[in-house]
């Protein structure tokens, strides 16, 4: 399934994938996390939501 390793940040992969285009819409690039979260995760489903709502954020 693509199952992620407990301590993998996609979060970061993806907001340096979206740089220029957050850049370019006028957002600021801050990923803020205090404790890990821990868990099984499909890494398509995940980069899915985090795309969509970056993606919102810069409309």
């Amino acid at each position: 399934m693509g199952a992620l390793p407990r301590r993998t940040r996609p979060d970061r992969e993806i907001v340096e994938r979206m740089a220029p285009q957050l850049l370019a819409a006028g957002c600021s690039r801050e990923s803020e996390m205090d404790e890990p979260v821990v868990g099984h995760w499909d890494r398509s489903r995940l980069e899915q939501v985090l795309l969509n709502l970056l993606s919102n954020a810069m409309k």
